[in-house]
């Protein structure tokens, strides 16, 4: 409508730029809250928050671009207008994985999570950073890393939105470098944008029952990003199968997991217990704080592991002499873990996760100021 208004061969811009909007993809509608926008609707949106580093209404969105268009008069020429949109296309391209590029990989990682509010730091970086891309990769290692480390502690994600287009704003007055980034990251101090420490996280990923409070997919990307790490560099290049989560002390462990020398009656392990016979009743308050302590650890990051479904299936509430035997049969590296230990317990499945530790700190570290 501007081409038409201003004399511009309107045709030639279509053809050269906004003919690739045109298509089912771009179209495609989703719904968050009772707000339906498309993919169209959802790339001015982040192009907007890039821009201007500040949050965008959803539905709001076409009259903001119209308005900043207005204001700022950001561009020299309307078809510079149309190859920046082009441009920030595709990188949300990439981020979707309708294409191939840096950030595709970033993209699938961080929709798992379902923090889409990053997208607008993610779209920045690379598209206005002036960064090569081992600069980029390393900043979106930071930004990832500042995700997972805040989801494994429980802490809130509420304000993302807010705090990643502050940190578009920061990064606009102090330059954009893997550094700058790093001391931002680094400076948040309040609940909803601290990055949690080596201390905390250890804590968190030791204690915290990881089942109870991450998706399974969150769960599976989890492991396997540390299937990779535990890889040798000698491996051959074996893609990772479609898998499940695999308890390795099932949920249901009272028939082969004995605990303080017996095998616990089954319905002491229900979450209410109740019974008349003062013996099981001495026997109940005995075991209680045992059989809750198990509980607490059956979901522990130590006790899950990856497996396919097959094998998921094959396993269900057996032994961990059973367990074992299928897990030789895993093509995956980290289930060669389980060979060398004799039995399944609480100290064993406090020094996996010791173990795991180790790789989450070198796939997800806190970064240093003045690295």
């Amino acid at each position: 409508m501007r081409a038409e208004k201003m004399v511009i061969d309107r045709d030639r811009l279509y053809n050269l730029y906004w003919s690739r909007f045109e298509s089912d993809w771009w179209d495609f509608e989703t719904r968050r809250g009772n707000v339906i926008s498309s993919r169209l609707d959802a790339l001015t949106r982040l192009l907007l928050a890039a821009k201007l580093g500040s949050t965008i209404d959803v539905r709001r969105v076409h009259s903001a671009y119209v308005s900043w268009i207005k204001t700022n008069t950001p561009y020299e020429s309307l078809e510079e207008e149309l190859k920046d949109f082009v441009r920030f296309g595709m990188h949300y391209e990439e981020l979707l994985g309708r294409s191939k590029g840096v950030l595709t990989e970033f993209g699938s990682r961080i929709g798992i999570w379902d923090i889409s509010t990053v997208f607008p730091l993610a779209i920045y970086l690379a598209a206005e950073g002036g960064m090569t891309n081992i600069e980029l990769r390393e900043c979106l290692a930071h930004v990832e890393s500042l995700i997972v480390r805040r989801s494994v502690c429980g802490l809130v994600t509420k304000e993302y939105n807010k705090y990643f287009t502050e940190i578009i704003m920061k990064l606009r007055k102090s330059g954009v470098s893997v550094q700058s980034l790093v001391s931002i990251l680094i400076a948040g101090d309040s609940e909803t944008r601290r990055f949690p420490n080596d201390e905390e996280f250890a804590s968190a990923w030791k204690s915290k029952p990881f089942y109870d409070r991450l998706t399974s997919s969150q769960i599976t990307s989890i492991l396997n990003r540390l299937e990779m790490e535990t890889r040798s560099s000698r491996a051959e290049e074996v893609p990772i199968p479609f898998v499940s989560v695999e308890h390795i002390m099932p949920q249901q462990w009272t028939d082969n997991y004995p605990l303080c020398g017996m095998n616990v009656p089954k319905e002491m392990n229900a979450e209410w217990y109740f019974n008349i016979s003062e013996d099981k009743k001495a026997l109940y308050e005995q075991l209680k704080p045992h059989i809750l302590k198990r509980r607490s650890i059956i979901h522990n990051i130590g006790n899950l592991t990856a497996v396919t479904h097959p094998l998921n299936s094959a396993m269900k509430n057996a032994g961990f002499a059973d367990k074992k035997a299928c897990f030789r049969e895993s093509v995956l590296a980290l289930n060669r873990y389980f060979d060398s230990i004799p039995e399944w317990g609480e100290q064993a499945i406090n020094e996996r996760a010791d173990k795991l530790f180790v790789s989450a700190c070198k796939l997800w570290p806190a970064p240093v100021k003045g690295m």
